[in-house]
């Protein structure tokens, strides 16, 4: 578990960089008609990791039932 964290906050840190090397034309470019761009995947995850967040902190304030 503690690697997944050092990996995560790693992550934090590189992401951001990584992205200051597209121009606003380039992270909003789609590669092919269906498929996203670079700023919707963004956009995706962080979405996404927003939704999980809040399950995670829902799950521990749930009554565990018993069967």
């Amino acid at each position: 578990m503690e690697t997944t964290i050092v990996e995560l906050n790693e992550w934090v840190i590189k992401l951001p960089k990584k992205l200051e090397v597209f121009s606003e034309a380039a992270a909003s470019s789609r590669p092919a008609p269906k498929k996203w761009s670079p700023k919707e995947i963004v956009g995706h995850l962080c979405d996404s990791a927003i939704h999980n967040l809040q399950r995670f902190i829902n799950v521990q304030h749930e009554e565990i039932l018993l069967s």
